[in-house]
């Protein structure tokens, strides 16, 4: 009886010792969220400094993006601090180093080279300011990535465009910089659904690069050496208007085009008439909008929900017109589930700078 009273008495003992610590760890437990969530609540209305290192300030699409920019910042209470490069990758990395020594919040920047940016964005890191590359992908540990669906859009809609053409013609390939994550990725989407076609003959795949003025240069020299030129597909907007001059300037009314990023000026061009047949709502200004509130999340701390390297993706749509889809249907596209969404419906999100994201 005493043995059985004994047990009793250490079991009673156990259960209460358990019971006490299971209240201390509830306790612990919520004090530490209650001590974080206030922390989080009063870091989120702190201001912060963001450095944004740009190819250049002047194309129309840094513009654009810098506008959109400039609301989130508002939005988020950051001060952005926007700096060009004059599209040299030397100016560049020194703006770079220019914000270390700053002390940003963070540091931001469109990388023309993902390799020889990748030292001084470490060196940023190793000083306690986090780092984001904007559309490239640079492999430092701890670098964010903020980079688009570049090679499925560039896939879905030269499809498109191809079959627009009834699966035959022969096109020209404006591609951007190799080494740059964005250019290369598209590139990569262009040359796969290229070789499914082998009725499209791909004249030439040229140095587009970033410039306008060099673009439309380039393009009038192609009209001169092809003229049998179907169509162009162009990897930035910052190209397309200079390349429409050209083609305009030359007569030709019977080439076709397609843009990438939505800038509003060439969204004009899939009016009735027009020689854009699609084009890809990233949408500058909602690029400009994401990366900064992207920026400022991370100067204040947040971890973000990135990829195993380091990317973080933006949502996209294909911009078409309803002429555009039936006729690509009529000559046999099966649209496999792309989404798109109509010029007047791209233009009121992209002027609005809206993006839907939000972290933890």
């Amino acid at each position: 009886m005493k043995r059985i009273s004994l047990i009793l008495m250490v079991a009673l003992l156990c259960i209460m010792l358990t019971l006490g610590f299971t209240l201390l760890s509830c306790k612990t437990a919520k004090e530490a969220t209650e001590t974080t969530t206030a922390a989080q609540a009063a870091n989120a209305g702190k201001k912060v400094t963001l450095g944004v290192v740009l190819m250049d300030t002047v194309n129309p699409s840094w513009v654009t993006l810098m506008a959109g920019g400039d609301i989130a910042g508002k939005e988020v209470n950051a001060e952005v601090i926007w700096k060009g490069s004059e599209n040299s990758l030397e100016k560049e990395i020194a703006n770079v180093e220019n914000f270390i020594q700053q002390k940003v919040g963070c540091i931001l920047v469109d990388p023309m080279d993902k390799v020889a940016m990748a030292p001084v964005l470490e060196k940023a890191l190793k000083a306690g300011i986090p780092t984001v590359s904007m559309g490239n992908l640079v492999k430092v540990p701890g670098n964010v990535s903020t980079v688009y669906n570049d090679y499925n859009d560039t896939y879905n809609l030269n499809k498109i465009l191809f079959y627009y053409l009834n699966s035959e013609g022969k096109v020209i390939y404006l591609l951007g910089q190799n080494g740059n994550y964005c250019s290369d990725m598209r590139q990569s989407g262009f040359d796969a659904v290229a070789k499914e076609f082998p009725n499209i003959q791909v004249l030439v795949k040229g140095p587009g690069g970033f410039d306008p003025v060099a673009g439309q240069k380039l393009m009038e020299d192609y009209l001169t050496k092809y003229p049998e030129i179907s169509a162009v597909s162009i990897w930035n907007d910052g190209l397309t208007a200079a390349i429409a001059t050209a083609i305009k300037n030359s007569g030709r009314n019977d080439i076709v085009i397609t843009g990438f990023d939505a800038d509003p000026t060439t969204i004009k061009m899939m009016d009735p008439g027009g020689m854009m047949v699609g084009n890809v709502m990233t949408g500058l200004k909602r690029i400009g909008a994401w990366n900064v509130k992207v920026g400022a999340a991370l100067a204040r701390g947040a971890e973000l929900d990135v990829d195993k390297e380091g990317k973080l993706f933006l949502p996209t749509k294909l911009i078409l017109t309803q002429a555009v889809v039936d006729k690509a249907k009529a000559n046999g596209w099966k649209d496999d589930g792309v989404q798109w969404l109509t010029p007047a419906d791209s233009m009121v999100t992209i002027e609005n700078a809206t993006v839907d994201w939000s972290y933890k």
